[in-house]
């Protein structure tokens, strides 16, 4: 192996003020790390690699382009970085979706933007697909109504090629950064929704795009009458066809975690546990998914939590199974991960210290999700 390899390390990232990480991807010889910092009343965006031992290599340029900018997922095209999220006017305050295209130096080289008098846009999501479409999900909100939607655009981000939306009868709903294409024809694509029934519950529903512009939304529904699904994400699964969803939903007695397998079935991860919450997941190259999230010990303690388990039973498997917590006095928690060309996991959290500021947390752990070094 080479040595970084078989090394592990955790490292902390933050600028004046607070720092919130959003998402993670791996390129081939670096990690790309996406965040918000909060300054006072500004909110920008906050791009940069590190090396394969988490050293920071490269930042994204000061360019107001990343001011008033809340990014909600990053996307690595081979040649650069896609970002979505909310550009919000610091005088009308209204959302308008901002889609920004970088090179791999993290220059800014073309931006993209959804606005519209007394609509907010919401950006979530963002791919390219077989057919080299760049494509983007979010929704807008208009007079008390919320409408998702999924949109394709050419590769150089000039103009909308198509779209499909979707209004929901007599709910609100919130789209997931999580945005996949479904098989090779770049003809169908699934996001992940959280319907707000109503106050006191809520559902979340994997959504299908076809790109002609229909949609079956019915294919697979999450929902317990009286729970709150609060977090969730969902992956391809490698194994078979379809996809894999963890999520966490809230009862009476704190938050619990279920992953639902390709096949439809629902398994309890965490079903005896108060207070578990899921964030993130990834399907290992052995069929098996690993979870990403955070346990809340006390009122002001949380760890970071990450488990590995199969994905017919949740069990952990002899050889390779784990569940492990993170964490100090503070609250920790993880945010996204990815699997490791060396069978390991990268891994993108939050560290809020005792004095109520915030870090950003970037952990490489082995196979078995251990810190070995």
């Amino acid at each position: 192996l080479e040595p970084f390899q078989k090394d592990t390390f955790i490292k902390y990232y933050g600028d004046p003020g607070n720092n919130t990480g959003i998402d993670l991807e791996v390129t081939d010889n670096s990690y790309a790390i996406l965040a918000l910092n909060t300054n006072g009343t500004l909110n920008s965006a906050r791009l940069f690699t590190t090396d394969l031992l988490g050293n920071n290599v490269r930042s994204a340029s000061a360019n107001e382009i990343w001011n008033n900018f809340i990014p909600s997922d990053l996307h690595y095209s081979g040649d650069g970085f896609l970002v979505i999220g909310d550009y919000i006017n610091p005088e009308s305050g209204e959302a308008a979706l901002r889609l920004v295209m970088t090179n791999n130096s993290l220059d800014v080289e073309k931006t993209y933007q959804i606005d519209s008098a007394g609509i907010d846009f919401h950006g979530r999501g963002v791919i390219v697909s077989s057919s080299s479409e760049i494509v983007i999900s979010g929704f807008y909100e208009v007079a008390g109504q919320s409408n998702s939607f999924v949109a394709g655009l050419d590769s150089e981000l000039n103009d909308i090629i198509w779209q499909s939306g979707h209004k929901p009868v007599n709910s609100k709903l919130e789209i997931s950064k999580s945005l996949y294409q479904q098989g090779a024809n770049g003809t169908r694509f699934i996001s992940n929704q959280l319907y707000e029934i109503n106050t006191l519950e809520a559902e979340l529903r994997p959504l299908y795009f076809n790109r002609n512009g229909t949609i079956d939304d019915n294919e697979l529904q999450i929902a317990d009458p009286g729970f709150i699904q609060t977090t969730g994400d969902f992956v391809p699964a490698n194994s078979a066809s379809g996809y894999l969803f963890a999520y966490s939903f809230q009862a009476t007695n704190g938050s619990r975690i279920e992953l639902i397998n390709n096949t439809g079935k629902r398994i309890p991860i965490k079903p005896d546990e108060a207070d578990y919450f899921a964030n993130s997941l990834v399907s290992t190259s052995s069929g098996e998914v690993v979870i990403l999230g955070s346990q809340s010990v006390t009122n002001t303690d949380t760890d970071l939590f990450i488990t590995r388990v199969n994905t017919e039973d949740g069990t952990l498997e002899p050889n390779s199974g784990f569940e492990l917590r993170y964490g100090g006095t503070g609250r920790e928690s993880g945010v996204a991960i990815q699997q490791t060309i060396d069978g390991g996991f990268i891994i993108l959290g939050n560290l809020q210290n005792t004095n109520d500021s915030q870090v950003l947390l970037v952990m490489k752990v082995n196979k078995n999700g251990q810190l070995v070094n």
